[in-house]
């Protein structure tokens, strides 16, 4: 335990010193103090989030095609603790492409999975990727998306999710409203939505 105390006591007085920052504990004593603690000090505290945060920014680094990922932890840090709305997006990016990336589809469906997800989120619409597939799938005009993703939800189905019926067109969104996970065609509305 000692080794480990001490290495990380280290790396802690060095991350401040690159800030220019003075170091929140002086000697090893104060540390392993703070470290043992019940009640851990607000400055271990942050250090052990640190290190969280670089193990998932090492993490997405890996993460093939993911085009939003903080190119530095600091970034990663300020996005996470202070811009709620912005890393829950960020996540749900994340996931996206991940779940692209896994899938079994060919290299070029692929890349145009990406593509398509990319060119929605600049128009500021997320989609899933089982919402991609079915978009690419299906041929669904884009103009057709879009006009339907900026009318409001006009049906909830009996299991949440919210659906956005224009046109012979429904766009199925999750619960939270945040991702569109379907696109149908249909005559009619489905027996088990529920008009809003």
């Amino acid at each position: 335990q000692l080794n480990t105390e001490y290495k990380e006591f280290e790396q802690i007085q060095s991350h401040f010193q690159k800030k220019n920052k003075p170091a929140p504990y002086s000697t090893l004593g104060g540390f392993k103090r703070a470290r043992r603690s019940d009640n851990l000090s607000p400055a271990f505290k942050a250090w052990r989030y640190r290190n969280v945060d670089v193990n998932t920014f090492e993490r997405w680094a890996k993460i093939k095609n993911f085009r939003n990922a903080p190119k530095i932890v600091d970034d990663l840090q300020e996005i996470k603790y202070n811009k709620p709305k912005k890393w829950a997006v960020l996540l749900r990016e994340r996931k996206t492409i991940e779940d692209i990336n896994a899938k079994n589809w060919t290299e070029q469906f692929q890349q145009k999975a990406i593509a398509t997800y990319y060119h929605f989120r600049e128009k500021g619409i997320e989609i899933t990727d089982h919402g991609i597939a079915r978009l690419l799938q299906r041929n669904f005009d884009e103009r057709q998306i879009l006009s339907i993703a900026n009318k409001k939800f006009n049906y909830v189905q009996a299991d949440g999710k919210y659906i956005k019926f224009y046109n012979e067109i429904a766009v199925v969104y999750n619960r939270n409203k945040t991702e569109i996970i379907s696109v149908v065609c249909r005559k009619s509305k489905k027996g088990e939505w529920n008009e809003l």
